[in-house]
C-alpha cells in the first residue's frame, strides 16, 4: 500500500522544496483564502452559492462517485447516463490523475473513472443505488 503525504505550505516560495521531498497533495491555505476573498469582492453571487454548496447550506450538493468494474455505467456514454433526466449535473470526471471538465457526451465512462456530479441528495443517492449494479 501506498501512503499519501499531503502537507500544509504557508509560502509559497518553499513549493518546490515539498515537491522534491515527494508530498504527494499540497495544501495552501493562504492562497485559498486569497482567491475566496477575491471572488467574494468581484463575483458575490458565485461565492454565496458555492459556500452554500461547500458548507451544506444549500439543497444542492457536490459529490464524487468512484466507478468500478462491475458498475452498471461502465461502458456507457455521457449521454446514455442522461444525468438532466436523472436530476443531476455532470461537472466532469477524473480520469488516471486528469481531471476532464465538461467532456462531451460521446466520452465513454471506464472503470476507475470519478464522476463529479451536483444535485440533490437523493437524487445522488438513487443514481449512486441505480448504476452500482452489475453491467
Amino acid at each position: 500500500r501506498k501512503m499519501k503525504v499531503i502537507a500544509r505550505v504557508n509560502d509559497i516560495n518553499i513549493v518546490s522544496k515539498f515537491e522534491y521531498a515527494g508530498a504527494d497533495h499540497l495544501l495552501m491555505p493562504n492562497q485559498v483564502v486569497n482567491t475566496m476573498i477575491s471572488t467574494a469582492i468581484t463575483q458575490p453571487t458565485m461565492y454565496k452559492a458555492i459556500h452554500a454548496i461547500l458548507t451544506g447550506k444549500s439543497v444542492a450538493r457536490i459529490d464524487e462517485i468512484h466507478v468500478h468494474e462491475e458498475h452498471s455505467m461502465v461502458g456507457k456514454s455521457v449521454k446514455e447516463l442522461d444525468f438532466k433526466k436523472n436530476k443531476l449535473l455532470f461537472i466532469g470526471l477524473q480520469r488516471k490523475g486528469e481531471f476532464l471538465f465538461n467532456p462531451p457526451t460521446t466520452e465513454i465512462i471506464q472503470s476507475y473513472d470519478v464522476l463529479l456530479l451536483m444535485g440533490r441528495k437523493i437524487s445522488l443517492e438513487y443514481f449512486r443505488n441505480r448504476h452500482e449494479g452489475v453491467n
